[in-house]
């Protein structure tokens, strides 16, 4: 007991770290971690993804509703103003058809295809564009109401080609946006496991109060 008790302090530190040395758990390996790790690429893909696609799909959806509505009050306008001359539709060279077909085309506004049918299908009177329009196409058309006679419709047709462009555009800035996301998320929590497995290691190889090590060093005889 004397002896025991004239120890100095930090030998008597080590006994004990020595004695626990057979109860301490080893570090995990490699194996034991890389679910986790596959698990957070899967998580970082996914997040990656949805930044990628889902903005750009939205905003082409949003054009196409937008373009859609503007074609449908386009071809209402038009199917109107046919109907308070409808007299017109009657002439054989539908001369003032057409004229009422290219009412409020200004220049600024998008090329567009402008038919006057009949209920059969067959043309009566045509507004096409100086240049063909790209594909692909979006068309909407609108009864023009009579009171007498056969009944006509009004069909107007525009390219989504600008609307696809743009849509191109913001996917090319989401891919870059979720390319860097993917990086963040893949590489960050990696650092954070890699850093925590380190300490974790330490602490199990290391006395918490002194920070010497309570491993055996081998003996080579």
């Amino acid at each position: 007991m004397q002896y025991s008790s004239a120890l100095p302090l930090l030998q008597r530190l080590r006994i004990r770290t020595r004695r626990r040395h057979s109860l301490e758990l080893p570090p995990r390996s490699a194996d034991e971690t890389s679910p986790l790790l596959s698990l957070m690429l899967a998580l970082a893909a996914l997040a990656a993804l949805a930044v990628a696609l889902v903005p750009p799909a939205s905003y082409l959806l949003a054009l196409q509703a937008h373009e859609a509505g503007r074609l449908e009050t386009r071809a209402g306008y038009l199917a109107n103003e046919l109907a308070r001359r409808s007299w017109l539709i009657e002439q054989e060279d539908h001369r003032g058809a057409l004229g009422i077909l290219r009412q409020n085309a200004s220049p600024s506004m998008a090329a567009e295809h402008v038919r006057l049918l009949q209920a059969n299908g067959s043309l009566l009177a045509e507004v096409t564009p100086l240049e063909p329009l790209a594909r692909p196409l979006l068309t909407r058309r609108a009864a023009v109401p009579r009171d007498s006679g056969p009944q006509a419709e009004v069909e107007v047709t525009r390219s989504l080609r600008p609307a696809l462009q743009k849509a191109a555009l913001l996917l090319l800035l989401c891919l870059l946006l979720g390319g860097m996301i993917f990086v963040l998320l893949r590489l960050l929590p990696m650092w954070m496991l890699r850093q925590a497995l380190g300490h974790a290691s330490y602490l199990a190889t290391h006395d918490t109060l002194t920070g010497l090590s309570n491993r055996r060093p081998s003996r080579t005889g």
